[in-house]
């Protein structure tokens, strides 16, 4: 037998209890039920050059993939690899629903991560602290922060020096 653990997590506002799809299921399975698995190869991966610029859209729940680019541009440079600049829009409903604060707040000071812009669609007054700093923008999608000047100038500069562009939704 396999043994499963079902993490629970409460939303930071005080919302519903969650847990993941497939420790979920594993957890409510019957004893002895077949479960067909499989591993492949996704794709999503950093950009072969560490120089080459990043930009990185998580919609809603999608910051999860970034979790494993934020590591590993950390450690890069914590072995004295030169990273290029690399910048993170974070769409939520609210600074309560934000994921890995403590990963993009850490990935900014470490300089991991150049910018990060967190998009709430609620009206919240928040400071960038409470969502990892960086910016945050009452916006309910990512063009409405790419069409801001001081973005789209970024996101120029980034594409002229052959940026890799990352959405996980």
């Amino acid at each position: 037998p396999l043994p499963a653990a079902l993490p629970i997590f409460e939303s930071a506002g005080g919302g519903r209890a969650r847990g993941g799809i497939g420790s979920t299921w594993l957890a409510h399975a019957p004893e002895g039920a077949v479960v067909a698995a499989g591993i492949r190869h996704a794709g999503f991966a950093l950009p072969a050059t560490g120089t080459t610029p990043v930009i990185m859209i998580a919609g809603g729940i999608g910051m999860a993939p970034f979790r494993a680019f934020l590591e590993e541009r950390a450690l890069a440079r914590a072995q004295g690899e030169t990273i290029g600049p690399a910048l993170l829009f974070r769409c939520t409903r609210s600074a309560a629903d934000t994921l890995y604060d403590d990963l993009v707040r850490d990935a900014l000071a470490d300089g991991s991560l150049t910018h990060s812009v967190t998009l709430l669609d609620a009206d919240d007054a928040v400071e960038p602290a409470q969502v990892g700093g960086g910016t945050v923008l009452p916006a309910t999608f990512v063009h409405q922060a790419t069409a801001r000047p001081e973005w789209a100038r970024v996101i120029q500069e980034y594409v002229a020096d052959g940026a890799h562009t990352y959405i996980a939704a």
